[in-house]
C-alpha cells in the first residue's frame, strides 16, 4: 500500500523523467526517519487508532515490530508529501510531520477523509471524485502546515498568531464540521463544502501594515 501510494505520489509531483535512483536517495532515508518516529508524531485521535490496529495484529500473533509497521501505512501514505514540505520550509521531516498531523487533529481531517474513503464507488467518475476530494483535503492541510511551520511553528499546538486572524472562518468551519458528524449520512456534496471551507482558512489573510501616508495591507 504504501509503495503504491509513494509511487503514485511521484509519478504525479516529479518532473517527467525524472530519474528513480535518485528520487529513491532524496525521499527513502526521510520516509524512513519518519516510519521510526510516527508513534510520537502521531496527534492523540490518530495514535489512538493506530495502538489499536497495533493490538489487534499483536493479538493475531504479529511480531510487535511487524504489527507497528502495518499499523502505521495508513498514516505514512503522505510520507513524500510531508518530506517535500520539510524541504520547502527548511525544517526536519519529523517537525513537518508532527505541524500538518496537528493541523489534521484540529480540524478533523482525518475523519473526513475516513468519511470521503466510505462514500459510493459505483462509476468511475464517482471513484474520481472521490479521489479529487481526498486529494484536495490532503494539499489543504499542507498548505496550513506550510504556513504554520513558515510562521515558527515546531510543536503539535497551533499558534494563537495564526489562528486568531482566521478565527471567523475557524468558526465556521467548526461549526461546519459538528453539522457533518450530526448527520445520520454524509454524500459527497457535503464534503466538497467542507473541502471548500478549509481552502478559505487556508488561504493567507489580509492585515493592516502601519505606513506615512496611506494605508497597505500584508499577507499573513
Amino acid at each position: 500500500m504504501l509503495v503504491i501510494a509513494a509511487t503514485v505520489w511521484l509519478l504525479r509531483n516529479l518532473p517527467a523523467g525524472f530519474d528513480a535512483q535518485s528520487a529513491v536517495q532524496r525521499f527513502a532515508p526521510q520516509i524512513e526517519r519518519l516510519r521510526a518516529a510516527l508513534p510520537a508524531l502521531l496527534p492523540p485521535t490518530e495514535r489512538a487508532a493506530f495502538d489499536q490496529r497495533v493490538q489487534a495484529l499483536s493479538q493475531e500473533r504479529a511480531p510487535l515490530p511487524l504489527a507497528e509497521r502495518i499499523a502505521g501505512l495508513d498514516a505514512l501514505s503522505v510520507a513524500p508529501e510531508l518530506v517535500r514540505l520539510a524541504e520547502r520550509q527548511s525544517v526536519g521531516v519529523e517537525d513537518a510531520a508532527k505541524v500538518y498531523f496537528a493541523v489534521g487533529e484540529r480540524f478533523g481531517l482525518a475523519w473526513l477523509r475516513n468519511t470521503a474513503a466510505k462514500l459510493p464507488r459505483e462509476t468511475q467518475w464517482q471513484g474520481l471524485a472521490v479521489g479529487a476530494l481526498t486529494d484536495d483535503l490532503t494539499a489543504q492541510q499542507v498548505e496550513i502546515a506550510a504556513a504554520l511551520l513558515a510562521a515558527g511553528q515546531r510543536d503539535a499546538e497551533l499558534a494563537p498568531d495564526w489562528l486568531n486572524p482566521r478565527q471567523r472562518s475557524v468558526d465556521r468551519l467548526d461549526r461546519l464540521f459538528a453539522d457533518l458528524r450530526a448527520q445520520g449520512t454524509t454524500d459527497l456534496a457535503m464534503l466538497t463544502v467542507a473541502a471548500r471551507e478549509l481552502r478559505a482558512l487556508a488561504t493567507p489573510v489580509e492585515k493592516p501594515v502601519p505606513s506615512a501616508g496611506q494605508p497597505s495591507v500584508a499577507l499573513a
